[in-house]
């Protein structure tokens, strides 16, 4: 049984560049574990630490090797980078982890076998309760033999800049708070960038990049970013970029909560195929955003270029819920069966400084094959939704009476 450490751990005696053959992490560190105590490790000269899989008797599961923080302040600390390959950092409750260092990468892992159960491997499990802060910058890289590379329910702070690309989940159904001090980029992630389910909060306070990020499945999936219950909040405080997604849930999806946005926002060149996919979203409404719940609010200006989707709603979607649109709005060039701009199936959309501030150009729409009156290049809006202040004239309503308010 390991007596719980203080002051610092002077981790010696470690290559430069760690060995793949590290089967036991506590004892090629020479560290405890699981840490417990307040602590400082010095891990100054250590470049990469690298371990191998691990897999189960019955070899169809693969487990990571764990660093456990079961109680007190522990900082790993290097006036260099540092890689982390193939381990898992299980923060327990009450626990802190500080990486203090320019810069900490993760992965690149060991491929994904096929055949083989990831489910219960994490990059990182963060507890209720606990905290994670890097003080520099993140790398996460290629952490695809992991379910998830982060499954938060306490705290997470990235104070610097956050890159997380090529993974599978990156966030999957964060519960916490979590914090972007920095730019953050979510790139080519095959399953989901964030899921914010219960009270989960994320805060970017600068800019966020998604950029073709995906769901490799059928079912039901969001490419980039959702907030699925009444009580999750987004806050984007920068500008924010969602492009290059096709999925069968959109780049950006709301199904309850509160999603802010104070920076501009750009949604460019998503798509929902319902050819591509044998399950989609809400009856593939919405090409980039759908609204099924909540209250989402655009305070900056506002860009919708290029985004299709099949059915209804080129580039927005409103199933339920509220729509704010407060500075400059742009839909240029989306498409969609009807409603190329956007489409509304129920809920509220609001141009809150109409005309002068709203522009919507080259819109177009496909062959129509659905049973509605007309098609219409900028809006379609049945009959229990709600247009406040709509700039213009160019709308199909359902049921043949306009339930917009000029």
């Amino acid at each position: 049984m390991h007596q719980p450490w203080a002051a610092v751990v002077v981790v010696a005696g470690i290559l430069a560049t760690a060995s793949a053959a590290c089967d036991d992490v506590d004892n090629y560190l020479g560290i405890p574990n699981p840490l417990t105590g307040d602590m400082e490790i010095d891990l100054e000269g250590v470049s990469s630490v690298e371990c191998a899989e691990i897999e189960t008797d019955a070899g169809n599961e693969i487990l990571l090797e764990q660093i456990v923080i079961d109680g007190g302040s522990v900082t790993l600390k290097s006036s260099s980078y540092v890689r982390f390959v193939n381990i898992e950092f299980d923060v327990k409750p009450g626990a802190t982890l500080v990486f203090d260092m320019p810069e900490t990468y993760f992965g690149p892992n060991t491929a994904r076998k096929e055949g083989t159960w990831y489910y219960n491997s994490f990059g990182m499990n963060v507890d209720e309760g606990a905290t994670v802060t890097f003080v520099g910058g993140v790398v996460a890289s290629d952490v695809s033999n992991a379910f998830t590379a982060f499954y938060n329910r306490g705290s997470m702070e990235f104070q610097e800049t956050a890159l997380f690309e090529d993974g599978t989940y990156v966030f999957y159904e964060n519960q916490g708070t979590i914090k972007f001090r920095g730019d953050a980029t979510f790139r080519n992630n095959r399953f989901h960038a964030i899921q914010n389910i219960f009270s989960g909060y994320i805060r970017f306070s600068k800019d966020v990049l998604f950029d073709g990020n995906s769901y490799e499945t059928d079912i039901i999936g969001t490419c980039s970013l959702s907030c699925i219950d009444e009580e999750s909040r987004i806050v984007v405080r920068g500008d924010a970029v969602f492009q290059n997604h096709n999925c069968p849930g959109v780049a950006l999806w709301q199904l309850y909560g509160t999603t802010k946005f104070y920076g501009k926002a750009y949604f460019n060149n998503n798509s929902r195929d319902k050819t591509t996919f044998d399950y989609n979203l809400d009856g593939n409404l919405g090409g980039a955003v759908v609204v099924s719940g909540g209250t989402m609010t655009f305070n900056g200006a506002v860009q919708f270029n290029d985004n299709s989707a099949e059915a209804f709603g080129g580039g927005l979607g409103i199933e339920d819920g509220d729509v704010i649109f407060k500075k400059w709005t742009t839909f240029d060039g989306n498409s969609a069966d009807n409603g190329a701009a956007f489409a509304m199936t129920g809920g509220t959309l609001t141009f809150q400084e109409p005309k002068v501030v709203t522009r919507f150009t080259n819109n177009d729409v496909y062959e129509n094959e659905y049973p509605v009156e007309e098609s219409c290049t900028v809006g379609f809006v049945a009959d229990e939704a709600l247009v406040i202040g709509f700039p213009g004239d160019d709308i199909c309503v359902a049921g043949g009476s306009s339930r917009k308010l000029l």
